[in-house]
């Protein structure tokens, strides 16, 4: 069994887990997802999905990529582009990145958008992405308050 980390500049980090004993071996450097695919390279990695195929990895311009297992170990992970969230659930984004994605059980993935938009993706019986909902999103109000005002609280 293998560990796989992915950083948000698509660096692929693996280790060895050997199950029988419970130990983890050091992590290496395996590849770029962006080189590998020869593809995305303005983007950044914001989620990684683990669907029943195999790994996902959600980049910020809604690109997906799949990993390709490697025949040895040794090899590295082979990535390709696997469509984009964008394009399957029919939006054209305007300014609206990709922040974080997720999942509900095995069966149900989320991608959320700069905007509050979410993204869902039933695995157990579509590949296609669908716009859910937009969630409630803006800024955080601050209100300023002047020193004299912050002592006269705690008075």
């Amino acid at each position: 069994m293998m560990g796989v980390a992915v950083t948000q500049r698509g660096d692929v980090y693996r280790n060895i887990i050997n199950q029988s004993t419970d130990t983890h071996g050091a992590w290496f450097l395996d590849s770029n997802v962006f080189a590998r695919a020869g593809a995305g390279a303005g983007s950044s990695i914001v989620a990684l999905f683990f669907f029943a195929s195999g790994l996902t990895a959600l980049a910020s311009d809604g690109t997906l990529f799949d990993a390709q297992a490697s025949v040895a170990f040794s090899d590295p992970l082979g990535w390709t582009v696997n469509g984009n969230v964008f394009q399957s659930a029919g939006h054209t984004p305007s300014r609206e990145v990709f922040v974080t994605g997720g999942n509900g059980g095995s069966q149900w993935y989320y991608a959320v958008a700069s905007n509050g938009d979410v993204y869902l993706r039933d695995a157990e019986h579509t590949v296609a992405w669908t716009f859910m909902q937009t969630l409630p999103v803006g800024a955080t109000v601050a209100s300023l308050r002047t020193w004299g005002q912050l002592k006269a609280r705690y008075r």
